[in-house]
C-alpha cells in the first residue's frame, strides 16, 4: 500500500525559526515527482504526470502577507514534469524580504494547482483508479553573511 504524508487541503507551510540575525536570511523550496502509480492490485503501468503551481500568496500565521515591504510575495510559478525528473523552485525568498515564522500557502482552487497526464490514452473511455506519486520537497536554506567586529 502507498504511504501517506502531507495533507489534502493543498497547505504547504514552512516554519522558518531562525533568529541569529534582524534579516532572514533566505531559503528555497523545490519539489521533484515521481511518476503516477497505480495504488490498487492490477498490474496497470506507471504514467508520467505533470503538476502545474501557480503563484499563491505568501501568509503568516495570522493570514498575512509574510512580505517585510509592500510588495506581496508569493510561490513561485512551477511545472513539475515526473518524466523529466525536473526540480522546480516552488518557493525562493531573498534574505530580508520576509517575516521570520509561519510562510504558507494554500494550493485549494482550480487555478491554484493542476495535474496534467500527457499520452495518447482513449479520452472517451470512462474509468476511475486511485493513483498516488511520490513528491520530494528540499529546502534549503540561504547562506548568511556575519561581519567580524574589532
Amino acid at each position: 500500500t502507498a504511504g501517506k504524508d502531507g495533507n489534502d487541503s493543498g497547505l504547504l507551510e514552512v516554519i522558518d525559526s531562525r533568529n541569529t540575525s534582524d534579516k532572514m536570511p533566505g531559503f528555497t523550496l523545490s519539489a521533484s515527482m515521481g511518476p503516477l502509480k497505480t495504488i490498487d492490485s492490477d498490474s496497470t503501468a506507471d504514467l508520467n504526470a505533470i503538476l502545474h503551481l501557480s503563484a499563491i500568496p505568501l501568509l503568516d500565521g495570522d493570514k498575512n502577507n509574510v512580505s517585510t515591504t509592500s510588495n506581496d510575495l508569493t510561490t513561485e510559478t512551477a511545472s513539475i514534469d515526473s518524466e523529466k525528473g525536473n526540480t522546480a523552485n516552488v518557493m525562493n525568498l531573498e534574505a530580508g524580504s520576509y517575516n521570520a515564522g509561519i510562510i504558507s500557502a494554500n494550493f485549494n482552487t482550480p487555478d491554484s494547482a493542476s495535474l496534467n497526464i500527457p499520452g495518447s490514452g482513449n479520452n472517451t473511455e470512462k474509468s476511475a483508479k486511485n493513483m498516488n506519486a511520490v513528491i520530494t520537497w528540499t529546502l534549503t536554506a540561504k547562506p548568511t553573511v556575519t561581519t567580524a567586529t574589532k
